[in-house]
């Protein structure tokens, strides 16, 4: 019995550190921008920006290709 007890005062005392969201950069987005006190507006205006981007830049190779066509 008194390894156990040894065993079981040695392990550590309180609440466990948080544990860190690690190299994966959705994880990384998630606890700065969603997770917890500080969530924000910040990734709607994101994926808008994102959207409009990815718009912009379909648009301009369409009007590119449809421009640069030699009529056959």
């Amino acid at each position: 019995m008194q390894r156990v007890v040894e065993f079981y005062s040695k392990l550590p005392k309180g609440p466990a550190p948080k544990a860190s969201p690690g190299l994966n950069p959705f994880a990384r987005y998630k606890a700065r921008y969603i997770d917890g006190d500080n969530a924000s507006g910040t990734p709607l205006f994101h994926a808008m920006l994102g959207l409009f981007l990815v718009g912009y830049t379909i648009e301009c190779t369409l009007f590119y290709f449809l421009t640069t066509q030699e009529d056959a």
